[in-house]
C-alpha cells in the first residue's frame, strides 16, 4: 500500500523573525514549558518500544517499532505490516535514499520499498495494511547513505551494500583494526563531507570506568591515528569525547 503525500505545512518563521519574537517575550513567558503531546500505542503507534525514527522527503515521520512500521502524517498514525503474515513484526531501522528507495531492516531481514511501484492491495492477518515491500536478504543492521550515494551498514564491522539485478550484497570494508576488537559502531558524514565514526561505550565492562584490557580503547587509538574523526560516548567515563 503506497502512502499518500501529507497536506502542505506552513513555512517556518525565518531565523530573524524568530529571534525578534524570542526577545519580545517577557521573563515569565520564558519560564513556561512548551506544549508537549505524548503519543503511544493507544494513538495508533505500532508499539511504545521505538528503535528508530526517520523523517522522509515527503514530510512523513516513520517509526520503527517492536510491532510494525508506523507512519505519522502530523495528525494520525498508520501502522504497516512489512512482509507476509508470518514475518516477524519487529522493525529496527529505515533509510530513504536519494533515489527515493526505502530500505527497511527488520528482525526478519532487509526489505526494499519503492513508493512509486504499483500498489499491491491487501491487509495482513492482523488487519493492518501491508506495505508493498520486497524481502531482499536476511541481513540486519543500521544503514547510512553517503554523499556519493553509497549505502553502508555496520554491526560487527563496516560493510558497503551493493544492489544489482534485484539482489543485494554486503562487502566488508577492512579497517585493519586490532585483533579481537569487533564492536558495533555507527558512522556519520558531517556537513563538510568528512566521515565521522561514533563509538558507544569505552569501558571494559558496561556501567563502570574500568578501561583495563578494553578492546574499544585500542580501536579508538587506531582510528584516531589513521585520521578519522572519532566521537566516543560512555556515561560512566567523564573524558568521553
Amino acid at each position: 500500500m503506497r502512502p499518500t503525500r501529507p497536506k502542505n505545512i506552513s513555512d517556518l518563521l525565518c531565523a530573524g523573525a524568530l529571534s525578534a519574537l524570542m526577545l519580545a517575550l517577557s521573563s515569565s513567558a520564558l519560564g513556561e514549558r512548551l506544549p508537549i503531546k505524548i503519543y503511544t500505542s493507544a494513538d495508533g503507534l505500532g508499539s511504545n518500544a521505538v528503535s528508530h525514527l526517520m523523517r522522509d522527503s515527503r514530510g512523513f515521520l516513520w517509526f520503527c517499532t517492536r510491532d510494525g512500521l508506523s507512519r505519522f502524517d502530523g495528525s494520525r498514525f498508520v501502522t504497516y505490516q512489512v512482509g507476509d503474515t508470518n514475518a516477524p513484526p519487529g522493525i529496527e531501522y529505515i533509510l530513504e535514499t536519494r533515489k527515493g528507495i526505502y530500505w527497511i531492516s527488520t528482525t526478519g531481514g532487509l526489505y526494499r520499498f519503492d513508493p512509486n511501484a504499483p500498489i499491491a492491495n491487501g491487509t495482513s492477518g492482523v488487519g493492518r495494511p501491508k506495505l508493498n515491500a520486497q524481502w531482499m536478504t536476511d541481513w540486519r543492521g543500521f544503514l547510512h547513505e553517503d554523499r556519493s550515494g553509497n549505502v553502508w551498514s555496520g554491526g560487527d564491522g563496516l560493510y558497503r551494500m551493493t544492489e544489482k539485478d534485484q539482489k543485494v550484497s554486503f562487502e566488508r570494508v577492512e579497517l585493519n583494526l586490532p585483533a579481537n576488537s569487533d564492536r558495533a559502531f555507527g558512522i556519520h558524514v558531517a556537513c563538510d563531507g568528512r566521515a565521522r565514526i561514533g563509538l558507544n561505550g569505552l569501558a571494559f565492562k558496561p556501567g563502570t570506568d574500568d578501561l583495563r584490557e578494553s578492546p574499544i580503547v585500542l580501536i579508538a587509538e587506531h582510528l584516531i591515528g589513521k585520521g578519522y574523526d572519532v566521537k566516543i560516548h560512555d556515561p560512566a567515563i567523564e573524558t568521553s569525547l
